[in-house]
Formats: C-alpha cells, structure tokens, sequence
C-alpha cells in the first residue's frame, strides 16, 4: 500500500512538472510573439510537452494530457485572454500534443532515440510537419475570429512556428538524459559541448546583426559539428541558442530586417526550419553509421574470438603465399610466434605446395569454391605431421586472399594404418581358415566314404546271414556318417564361395522339370511330418537360365526346412515371373505353416551354424548350414532371398534371380569378389 502511494506521489510530481513546464515555454512563446497578438514565432511549449510524455509510460499519459491542458489554461488567464480564447487555444494545443504522442508512439515506438535516419525522419514526419498542419487550421481560425488575422498568414505562422519548435526542443528534451550524462563523466567533452554552443552563439549574433542575408547559414556548420561530436543532442542544444538568438534579434529590431516584419520573421522561420532539419538528418546517418560500424567491431571482435579460440589452425595468405594472418591455434601447431609466422611463406609449412603456388590455387578456387586436400605441415623443430586443409578464397582488406583451415589427422592416420592392416590381417586369416576347411574337408570326406561303404557292406551281410540285431546298429553308423558328410560338403561349399573358387555353370534349363524332380526328392520328408506339399509353376515359365545344381540345392534347402519345422501343414513351392522396371526376374516362393521366426532373429538367420533359436536345435536338429548356403547360391548367381515370418503362423523364403542370367565366368568373378566373409558361430 505504501508502494502504490509513493508511486502515485511520484506521478502526480511528475505531472505538476509538465504543467509547469508548459505554462514557462508558453510565457517564452508569448515573449517572443511580436508579430501580432494571436499567434507566436516561436513555440516550444507543445514540443517540450510531446517529449515529456513519450519519455513516461503509456498510464501517465492522461495525468500528462490534464497538465498540458492546465498550463495551456492558466496561461491564457495570466495573459488576459477571454474565456473562447481560453478554450479554443487550450483545446487545440492539447489536440497537438496528444496526437502528435499518439503518433511518434504508434510509428516509432518507446523510447524514441533517433538512433537511425528512418526513426528521425518519421519523428519530424509525423510530430514536426503533419499535425502541426492539422492543429494550425484550428489556430489560423481562432486568430482570424478572435483577433481579424488574415486566415492563410495565420495558417502559415503557426504552422512554421510549432514545425520548427518540435525539430528543435523535442528530439533536445528526448536525448537530454543521455547527452547529460555522457557530459558529466566526461568533464572534457563537456567543455567542449559548452565551448561549441558559445561559438554558435557569437556566430548566429554576428550574422544576425550584419544585415548580409547569405551570412547567416554560417550557423550551419556549427550545428553539424554538433551533431557529428554530441549527436541528436548536441544538435538541438546548438539549434535552440541559435533558433533563441536569431528570433530575438530578429523582433528586437538589431538584427535582420526585410521589407516587412512578418517577411524578415518568414525568413529566419525558414533559415531555422532548413538548418535544423538538415543538420538533424546529418546526425541521423551519423549516430546509425557509428552504431554500424559499433556492431560491425563488436561482430569483427566476437569473430576473431572464434577464431582465436578454433581447434583448428587458420592461415591467412595472399596470392604470393605470404602469411598476413594466423590464429593461436597455428603458432601452437608449429611451434613458432606470431610474429615468425607472420613473416613467412607458405612453402616454409607445407611440406607439399603446390607447383603452381598461391595464385595457381586461387584460380582453382575461383572456378570450384573451396576444397579440402591432405597436406602434411613441418613445425619449428622439422619434425612433419599429417593434415587435412580446407581452402577457400577470401577478400581480405579488399584484396583477393586463401583461407586455409588446418587440421592435425595424425591420430585419424594412425588408425587407418592400424585398420587397414588389421583387416589385411583379417583376410589373410579368412583366407587361411578358408584353405584349411577346404582341405580338412576334402581329407575327412576319403575315409568318411569308406566308413559309409563298409557299414552299408557290413549291414547287407549282416542282414543276408540273419544278424539283424548287428543290422540296427550297422544302420545307424550309416546314418550318423551320411549327416557328418552333409555337414562337411556344406563346409566345403561354404569354404570354396567364400575362397572365389565356386564355379557357376549357367546353362539353359526347364524349370518345370527341376520343380518336379525337387519335390519328388522332398515329399517322402514333407509326407512323414504329416505335411501336404504343393508344387506350382507359372505356365508361362519354360526354359530359364541358371545353374542347376546350385538352385536344385538352394529348393531343396528351403523344402526340407519348411518340412522340418512345419507338422500337419501346407507347404508350397511356386515359381512366376516378376519385373522390376525393366528387368525380368524369376520368382520362387516356398511358404509353410510352420512354427515361423520371430522378427529379432532374422539378422541371425543366414549365417552359418546359426538357427533362429537354439531351442530349435534341441528339438529338430540341423547345423544350420542350409539357409547360409542358399543365400551364398543366391548371390552367386546375381540373386538374392528374402525371408517373411510371424512366429507360430509360418513363414515364406522368397528366391529372386534373373531370368536372363549374364555368362558364368562373368557372374563368378563379380560374386566372389563382394561375397562376405562366413561367420561361423558356435551356438548353433
């Protein structure tokens, strides 16, 4: 509560103040008023008021209006004006006051600091030409009713008079603040803002008073000094004792005289209306280039504070390779100071200029933009370190200048090195395991066929003399030696692939035909899990061109999984055409009813000696080598597979290869050389 008292206390001070202000300016006015007895030839009152309102909130503005019209009211009581007179001029000067607020307010903005030409010339647009205009009707016609003035002199005289006044002490009383404050913490400027108004004031009396009319625009250049030195401020202070002076002398009779004296008040009216405007534009474009180029050095600052503190080094150098700028980050690379930098040439850094220099660069640079090169850059000691260097072109203190941005890759370089010779290494280590499975296969298969020949020998003799319990046993030697030989082939085949020494042989065949012949291999498997299997193919499909063998063995793959896992299912296997654009490929769909593959395991789900769940391999059994060798099938005869499954729903493996394949020794060498190493996992 105590608050909101002293701040209404603090209000209503503030509005007494512009009250009294008013009133003062007012009795100036009516002091400067020789002309007649209706109209002054100076009025500061209404500027003065203007200022003071835009420099307060928007809320104080109707305490502020009410004391403008209370000043405006006591004056004319004080000068003995009749009650219209009071009214009408009372009236019409509140009118100026508040539009002219309204106005500036509405265009400009709070507060008004005319610190750009454009704010400036909307702050004498608006506040010192077009409602003067609009308030100067109301006057001209009270003074030619109240007092029998000519109607458009009247117009006039106002007009130019309240014109004048708002150019003057409206942007002095505005910028009043800040132009006081910069004075007094600088007691030398301060003495020379005082030194300049003096001189104005002996310049303007000494035109004034010389009766040669050209003399008197020697005040211009005083004004402009003022606004280049103090800005807006410095101009309305300079403009206000020089508007005071000439006025004064003007209706004292000591200085300027025309053939009349309402002319010789036009003419200094006029001499004030065009300094002022002229020197407060000069201001203008002053104070907005000083805050230009303020920000320009506070960006420019900011900048080289980027740059000083880049990771990277940065060079500077002109077209004959001289350095002309370098940040810390360089000096801390090499090893020199700054100023051994600054004197040297490129070719002294870069291990590996180039031959046709700077300029030869530049002309690149022109034609592409930048680019980024490896370099190698030699420090101090002579000791080199690898770089990476982006190159640009650059206007540097209007001259045609490179930009290089270092950066120290010896860390990147070092493990390139490490990882291209671990994966040399790697290769050589799959190469070797590749010869070794190819070798230990092909060892193991000789007499892993012979304990095959003579346990099925042994189980037909047994047979023949009546041992059928040895039979049983003989049998499942047969069994367990058929699987390990299923298990090596796949390694071989993997092995061989894997080496680029698997042939493909692509000869015409009858697709039909090797359908049939697949499923006549996988029925008995499919029938004995209680499965029906189903075979379609395309009518259109005859003869295609593949390798029998390999896609034989990818549908046999596929068929015998599908049987595996699927129990009193539907399996099918069905061949069409597909185009993709303007290819022709060959489609072979093998779907089942199976237990399906959760979606998480299919990353898994080609790689060798891996199965989507090792549960499965507990229940069905398999090594997991038969997806592993059909996508290697497929890729080697410039195919590929594809696998849609939801678990307990079954799945669906499609098979894509061209219908038209290219030659064999062609599509061989192309396949191996892209083929992946095999993962062989042990969780299988």
């Amino acid at each position: 509560m105590q608050n909101e008292n002293t701040d209404w206390v603090s209000r209503i001070r503030w509005a007494v103040m512009v009250g009294l202000a008013v009133y003062l300016l007012a009795l100036l006015g009516i002091f400067l008023q020789r002309e007649a007895q209706y109209i002054s030839s100076l009025w500061p009152a209404n500027a003065v008021a203007m200022a003071l309102l835009l420099g307060r909130s928007r809320r104080d503005w109707p305490l502020g209006l009410l004391a403008v019209l209370a000043g405006n009211v006591f004056l004319n009581l004080t000068i003995g004006s009749n009650a219209w007179s009071v009214a009408g001029y009372a009236a019409v000067n509140l009118f100026e006051v508040a539009v002219g607020t309204v106005l500036v307010a509405r265009f400009i903005g709070q507060p008004v600091t005319f610190s750009n030409l454009q704010q400036t010339a909307c702050f004498i647009l608006c506040a010192g030409l077009v409602v003067p205009a609009i308030t100067a009707f109301g006057g001209a016609a009270l003074g030619s009713q109240i007092y029998g003035a000519e109607y458009w002199q009247a117009w006039r005289t106002w007009w130019v008079a309240d014109s004048i006044s708002v150019m003057i002490f409206a942007p002095l009383v505005l910028t009043a603040r800040a132009g006081v404050g910069k004075l007094l913490a600088e007691p030398r400027r301060g003495l020379e803002a005082l030194g300049l108004a003096g001189a104005t004031l002996l310049v303007t009396v000494a035109t004034f008073t010389s009766n040669v009319f050209p003399l008197v625009y020697l005040t211009f250049p005083f004004l402009v000094a003022a606004g280049m030195r103090f800005g807006i401020f410095g101009v309305g202070v300079n403009a206000a004792v020089a508007a005071m002076t000439a006025i004064w002398l003007t209706i004292s009779g000591s200085g300027l005289v025309a053939s009349d004296f309402a002319s010789a008040i036009l003419e200094v009216q006029v001499f004030l209306g065009v300094t002022v405007l002229a020197a407060l534009a000069v201001a203008a474009v002053i104070q907005e280039n000083r805050a230009t180029i303020g920000k320009l050095a506070a960006s420019e600052g900011r900048f080289r504070e980027l740059v000083e503190h880049a990771s990277d080094a940065i060079f500077v150098h002109d077209l004959d390779g001289n350095f002309v700028d370098i940040n810390y980050q360089a000096c801390e690379s090499l090893g020199y100071s700054r100023e051994d930098l600054l004197s040297m040439k490129v070719d002294e850094v870069e291990v590996n200029s180039a031959p046709a220099g700077a300029g030869g660069i530049w002309r690149q640079l022109e034609e592409g933009g930048a680019v980024t090169v490896d370099g190698s850059h030699r420090r101090k000691d002579g000791s080199t370190f690898p770089v990476e260097v982006r190159v640009g072109p650059l206007t540097y203190g209007a001259r045609p200048m490179i930009v290089a941005m270092a950066r120290d890759v010896t860390a990147r370089k070092t493990a390139e090195i490490q990882l291209h010779e671990a994966k040399e290494a790697a290769e050589d280590a799959s190469r070797t395991k590749s010869i070794f499975l190819a070798n230990t296969s092909h060892e193991l298969r000789t007499p892993l066929n012979a304990v095959i020949g003579y346990s099925e020998l042994l189980e037909e003799v047994t047979r023949a003399n009546g041992h059928d319990e040895y039979a049983a046993d003989l049998s499942r030697i047969k069994s367990a030696g058929y699987h390990l030989l299923d298990i090596i082939t796949g390694i071989l085949d993997l092995s061989k692939v894997e080496a680029g020494k698997m042939e493909v042989d692509l000869v015409p065949l009858n697709l039909p035909d090797l359908l049939a012949g697949v499923g006549a291999a996988v029925e008995p498997l499919a029938r004995r899990n209680g499965n029906n299997l189903t075979i379609k193919c395309d009518p259109s499909i005859g003869e295609i061109s593949s390798d029998p063998v390999k896609l034989r063995q990818i549908l046999l793959n596929l068929l015998s999984n599908a049987a595996k896992f699927t129990r009193d299912g539907e399996i099918a296997l069905k061949a069409t055409y597909e185009f993709s654009g303007e290819e022709k490929w060959t489609k072979l769909e093998v779907s089942d009813t199976g237990i399906g593959i959760a979606d998480e395991k299919f990353d898994k789900l080609f790689e060798a000696f891996t199965q989507g769940d090792s549960s499965t391999t507990r229940r069905f059994g398999g090594t997991g080598l038969g997806l592993a060798i059909s996508r290697r099938y497929c890729e080697l005869l410039n195919g590929k597979i594809e696998v849609e499954s939801r678990p307990g729903q079954g799945s669906v493996f499609t098979v894509r290869l061209p219908a038209h394949a290219v030659g064999a020794a062609r599509v061989a060498r192309a396949i191996s050389d892209r083929i992946e190493p095999v993962r062989f996992n042990s969780t299988g």
